[in-house]
């Protein structure tokens, strides 16, 4: 097999993880044209532990850019710049490969199952701090999301939920751009969106990567991620592709958070007419109606665990 990926593997404090997720990369074999880590202005020993691991694997052709701090988005980007081969494939610094992830994808654009394939993902299953695997109680992919997919990622990202699990074609992010990194949260999503528009998806319905869960998540902060997919919106709006479904998400967690939209990171660099969706008279209106539906739809839960001898499971 011809060396036909260059990976890249963006890292911030990550060394007590970092050497699991380079393991994983080695395990590929000879299809990895090169590994490229960005450490992204780390304070701990992930350039060392990088380097240390390149030495000991020359074969691997390990290169390690470094930044001052910027945010994922911006470490990727650096490291899809430096990449030449015929393919890209990230991996989140606290993430781990399956030793056939790349082949099997590779093996998918061999195939040619659509014209213009640009991109092939895989399922995901999650592991523990220590890197065990654990059960995955989160979003659950949709394995019929193949092919011309630009209309349903509008309404939700069906890819994975990590971009540790997608394999695209070098030249596509070429044509459409990299991250935004302007964006804290769902630039993957923008991006699949992107590529969606103009190249075709596939699909290994096989778990082939593992996502590490730990207290530093991004994703564990609520606020910071709404605030991400307010601007997420904005940019939607701008581009005449928002709908009301990305309207309701928004409202719904604002309300159920209890959240001042206005105290979100980005609420200031939204469109005026985006900033009066989730303010004023509409706003009272939505959240007074997702209230009431809710009280009703607790107390009809009540109803039937108390005819089910159960009410006493439902706390509060």
């Amino acid at each position: 097999m011809s060396a036909r990926v260059d990976v890249v593997v963006p890292a911030y404090n990550a060394a007590a993880y970092i050497e699991d997720a380079l393991a994983s990369v080695l395990a590929q074999g000879p299809c990895v044209a090169s590994l490229i880590v960005v450490d992204d202005g780390s304070r701990d020993d992930t350039v060392a532990l990088v380097e240390a691991f390149g030495a000991r694997h020359p074969e691997l052709r390990v290169t390690c850019l470094r930044q001052a701090n910027a945010g994922p988005s911006a470490a990727r980007n650096r490291g899809l710049a430096a990449a030449s081969a015929e393919f890209v494939a990230l991996l989140d610094a606290d993430d781990r490969w399956h030793p056939d992830k790349l082949a099997r994808q590779l093996a998918v654009f061999d195939a040619e199952p659509f014209p213009r394939l640009g991109v092939v993902y895989c399922d995901y299953g999650v592991m523990s701090l220590e890197g065990k695997p654990i059960p995955n109680a989160g979003f659950r992919l949709d394995p019929t999301v193949r092919g011309q997919v630009s209309t349903r990622l509008l309404h939700a990202n069906l890819i994975a939920g990590s971009a540790s699990a997608v394999l695209v074609r070098r030249s596509c992010l070429q044509d459409v751009g990299f991250f935004d990194d302007q964006l804290v949260c769902a630039e993957d999503w923008d991006l699949w969106l992107r590529l969606a528009q103009h190249y075709a998806f596939d699909y290994v319905h096989d778990v082939l990567v593992w996502l590490r869960q730990h207290p530093s998540n991004s994703q564990k902060n609520e606020s910071r991620m709404l605030g991400g997919e307010l601007l997420f919106l904005n940019k939607l709006w701008l581009a005449g592709l928002a709908r009301w479904y990305h309207v309701a998400r928004i409202r719904r967690r604002l309300v159920l958070g209890d959240y001042d939209v206005r105290a979100l990171i980005g609420y200031e660099r939204c469109n005026p007419q985006v900033q009066g969706l989730f303010t004023g008279k509409r706003m009272r209106l939505f959240a007074i109606a997702f209230r009431s539906y809710h009280s009703l739809r607790r107390a009809a839960r009540r109803v039937k665990l108390r005819l089910l001898g159960r009410a006493d499971t439902l706390p509060g």
